[in-house]
């Protein structure tokens, strides 16, 4: 026995003209910095402080400048 709402069916798709431009692309770019700041966080205690005292330095000698 057919159905009586058997009818048509309508299918809308929306879509953000932005997320393509904008979003994906810095989505990217934050996932290849966040690669990098992994291999340098290779687990070695003096290799993470020695990272850690340039970034010290470099940010001091930012602010004093």
């Amino acid at each position: 026995m057919p159905r009586e709402d058997a009818g048509a069916r309508y299918q809308l798709k929306v879509s953000d003209r932005s997320w393509n431009s904008l979003y994906l692309p810095l989505a990217h770019l934050v996932e290849s910095a966040a690669r990098r700041v992994v291999r340098l966080q290779s687990g070695n205690v003096r290799v993470y402080l020695g990272w850690t005292l340039v970034t010290l330095l470099v940010l001091l000698w930012i602010v004093s400048a």
